[in-house]
């Protein structure tokens, strides 16, 4: 199961594993909305997108848009 944290009512973010820089190992995608996502940053290791797949059906919402903050692989690696 991910790992849901929920920010504020509409916020929740999930901790991937992701190519970022030691010494942090994970690297943070945020999911808000209401009745339906919008998605920042979808960067996790192969074989880890999952997680944040988890994440969404946890919440039971469809996500409608994705948000790309920069291009590093730690930040778009799960698109």
């Amino acid at each position: 199961m991910a790992r849901l944290q929920r920010v504020t009512d509409h916020l929740w973010r999930v901790g991937l594993p992701s190519y970022t820089l030691p010494p942090h190992g994970v690297t943070y995608s945020y999911l808000w909305g209401k009745n339906r996502l919008a998605l920042l940053d979808v960067g996790s290791l192969p074989g880890e997108g999952h997680l944040l797949l988890e994440a969404v059906v946890e919440l039971g919402w469809p996500v409608e848009t994705i948000f790309l903050s920069h291009h590093h692989p730690d930040h778009v690696a799960g698109l």
